[in-house]
Formats: structure tokens, C-alpha cells, sequence
């Protein structure tokens, strides 16, 4: 009876705790405190960017723009549509990165990611806006002083801080740089895994912030019953992403076809 008792305890204690919430403050503050019996640099925290750490200002090329394009493009809907296909998509998702601006979604986003790197968190942003979208993505986590990281994951540890491997059945390569982990679509959850065994890191407590729910259950199933996690929701732009999905776009439209038609002509240079 003992040690069935023990091993529920344990099972239970590997179960993740689920947080939802507008404010990334409370998030960490629940965080810590669910892995308080661990010392800092045995609890790494891993944040989504868009929508989560990172906001677009306008609409055009955020995560619930592409979203809505890659429903049209998979209806076979013609109208509206900026690409024939998902590669088309992401071409011109990476021309907006490169000529939009970014801000956090809290003024003290990056005050609570110091404070983390200040207690000795590794930390690590993950994201699967591609490896081809890094140097926009770099750029702007700079410009809004989210990096460079002084506790990055595995960077201060002396691992490869540097690499690009690929997903053989798919053939989509992901990198990791600057403790920036740049995947294109894939599973987070096994993703997270893969690269923890590749650099040869490992935790006694993970916690994982994004405003997608998917990828919170993807961490969940990947780490469960092998390390105790603290999932966090992110939903402060819930509100921002329900209200483009009610609208009727003509915004976003009207900037695209601007920006297209810069495009076009940049592309007949010679």
C-alpha cells in the first residue's frame, strides 16, 4: 500500500499544471513557485514569440493572418488570397517580417525575462516561424531587448550553440542559434525533446509559455511521466485575435496589395 501511495504521489508530481492567463507577471510568479524545490538553472523556461513575447503591430503577416490564409489556400478559395500555396504563403509572410515592427505585448515583458536570466533560468524562445524567418525574428527580439540572453539554454552550459537538422520524413530543416530555436510547423512538444537530447541538456521542471493551446498539449504529451511541467496559456490577445477573425479584413487586403506591388517591383530590378 506504501509504495503504491508513493508511486500516485510521484505519477502526480510529473503531471503538468496548467496556468491561463493575460499576464505573463502572473504566469512566472506561479512558475516559480511550482518549482520552487529546484534549484534556478534546473527549470528552464521556454516562450513561444508571436503572440506570446512578440506582437506585429498591424495584422498583416501575424500568426491569425496566416491562419486565415492557409484556410483559403487549402479551401481552394481564390479571393483574397496572397500565395497558391503554403511555400508562396511563407515567401510573403517573410517579406512582412522584414519590413514590419514588433513590440512586446507588455510593456514588462522584457523586465520579467531579466529577472529570470537574473536568477539563473536557462531560457529559451521557440518558435515555428522557420528557420528562413531568423534574422527578422533576431532583430526583433533585440530591438525589444528580449536578447541577447545571458542564461540561454545550452549556451551557458559550453553545448553547441549552433545547428540546422532536419526532419527526414518532411524534409523541413530547423536551427538552433543564439538560444532561438527555429522550427517550420513541427511539434513543439517532440521538437523541445529533440533538441534537449541534442545539445545534452536536462531539467528537473520545464515551463512553457504559449498562446496556443495545441503546443501546450504537444509539450504535455511529449514530457509526461519524464519532467514536471508548468504550462501557461498566454491569452492577452485573445481579444485582438477574435476581433480579425470577425472583421472583414479589408485592412490587411488594402496593405497587401501595397506592399505587393512594392514587392513586384523590387523583384524587375536589374
Amino acid at each position: 500500500m506504501k509504495f503504491f501511495l508513493l508511486t500516485l504521489l510521484a505519477s502526480l508530481q510529473l503531471n503538468a499544471q496548467i496556468i491561463e492567463t493575460p499576464s505573463l507577471g502572473d504566469c512566472l510568479k506561479q512558475a516559480s513557485a511550482s518549482s520552487a524545490q529546484y534549484k534556478s538553472e534546473e527549470v528552464a523556461f521556454v516562450f513561444d514569440i508571436d503572440n506570446t513575447t512578440l506582437m506585429l503591430l498591424n495584422d498583416l503577416g501575424s500568426v491569425h493572418w496566416f491562419r486565415w490564409q492557409y484556410e483559403l489556400i487549402k479551401s481552394g478559395a481564390t479571393k483574397n488570397r496572397v500565395a497558391n500555396n503554403i511555400s508562396e504563403l511563407l515567401e510573403a509572410q517573410g517579406w512582412i517580417y522584414n519590413l514590419s515592427t514588433s513590440r512586446t505585448p507588455e510593456t514588462n515583458t522584457a523586465t520579467w525575462l531579466a529577472s529570470l536570466q537574473t536568477a539563473g533560468h536557462p531560457v529559451l524562445f521557440h518558435t515555428s516561424r522557420s528557420p528562413s524567418a531568423r534574422n527578422s525574428t533576431e532583430r526583433d527580439l533585440e530591438q525589444n531587448h528580449l536578447i541577447p540572453l545571458v542564461r540561454g539554454v545550452g549556451a551557458h552550459e559550453g553545448r553547441p550553440g549552433t545547428f540546422i537538422f532536419q526532419e527526414l520524413s518532411k524534409q523541413r530543416p530547423v536551427s538552433f542559434q543564439n538560444s532561438v530555436y527555429m522550427t517550420d510547423g513541427q511539434d513543439k512538444g517532440v521538437w523541445l525533446e529533440k533538441l534537449f537530447n541534442k545539445i545534452g541538456v536536462r531539467y528537473k521542471h520545464i515551463v512553457f509559455v504559449d498562446d496556443e493551446l495545441k503546443n501546450l498539449q504537444n509539450v504535455e504529451n511529449a514530457f509526461k511521466n519524464k519532467i514536471p511541467q508548468t504550462l501557461c496559456r498566454y491569452s492577452r490577445l485573445d481579444s485582438r485575435v477574435q476581433a480579425f477573425n470577425n472583421s472583414n479584413k479589408l485592412p490587411e487586403i488594402e496593405l497587401w496589395s501595397k506592399l505587393s506591388r512594392i514587392i513586384q517591383k523590387l523583384h524587375h530590378i536589374q
